[in-house]
């Protein structure tokens, strides 16, 4: 196994001022700045940042990463309504092992294959289903 160390000047220092002043909520278009909720600069934010790192044409591209986005959150408001919390929540928490287990890839200290732990978003939601019929 071989752990690849991190290299500071790998990264622009306008990209990780525009980073640090949007997690401390100075005056960089954050969400503490102005007064966006975090998902609102999940969709609104990431496209301005791709785009000073890739190009003008992910500039492009930001349109239809808006509608993507925009679409899952309106499709995850109406859904919010039938869903109950507690399977939401275990969703939520297999989603959050994905996600890790995906950053561990990324900085190849495991090579691990996260597409084919999706399944698992399905089985946490059958075996939801399983405990709340007969418990």
């Amino acid at each position: 196994m071989q752990v690849i160390p991190y290299r500071r000047e790998s990264i622009q220092p306008a990209q990780i001022t525009l980073v640090q002043a949007t997690y401390n909520g100075n005056d960089a278009g954050g969400p503490a700045a102005t007064g966006l909720p975090a998902d609102t600069w999940a969709v609104l934010g990431q496209p301005m940042v791709l785009a000073s790192t890739y190009g003008l044409g992910i500039a492009f591209a930001a349109p239809v990463l808006f509608c993507w986005q925009g679409g899952l959150y309106l499709l995850g408001l109406w859904l919010g309504s039938f869903v109950p919390r507690d399977l939401l929540t275990e969703v939520s928490v297999v989603g959050g092992i994905l996600i890790l287990v995906s950053g561990v890839s990324m900085l190849r200290i495991k090579d691990c294959k996260t597409l084919n732990m999706l399944p698992s978003l399905f089985v946490s939601v059958i075996l939801y289903g399983l405990a709340a019929a007969f418990l």
